[in-house]
């Protein structure tokens, strides 16, 4: 199994603070134990609150999600809060400005409740799937 995820261009991640508890996990991390079972994570770690997490700029390169969330910036983070804006979300005074604040924060995970979602405030594959399709 473990062939086939990195085969598939899932990163493989052996420190000793992916294994040892959740605090530097993300929802969709797939926790695999070769010779017993395999759990995929559903909680932000609490270490990765406030983390930048990289954008996979090129979408025609499955190896990484986009994973945005408070405190990340830049073009990716300008374009969720537009299509936020566009469906009648409140990113706040600041608008699209490609900065994920509280204001951010709230009006996606008032997006994720209405569309059924789990709210966690986080822009994941299936926050970003329900808001393009809204948008």
């Amino acid at each position: 199994m473990r062939n086939s995820f990195v085969n598939a261009g899932f990163q493989l991640l052996t420190d000793s603070r992916y294994l040892t508890g959740t605090t530097y996990l993300l929802p969709g991390d797939i926790l695999l134990n070769d010779a017993k079972h395999t759990a995929t994570n559903i909680s932000v770690g609490s270490n990765m609150i406030n983390a930048t997490i990289p954008v996979n700029t090129n979408p025609s390169t499955p190896t990484s999600s986009i994973w945005l969330q408070k405190g990340s910036t830049g073009e990716a983070v300008k374009t969720m809060q537009t299509m936020l804006i566009a469906c009648g979300y409140n990113c706040g005074s600041t608008g699209a400005d490609g900065d994920f604040g509280k204001n951010t924060q709230s009006a996606l995970a008032k997006f994720q409740q209405e569309a059924g979602l789990v709210v966690d405030g986080v822009y994941g594959d299936k926050t970003k799937a329900a808001l393009e399709a809204k948008y």
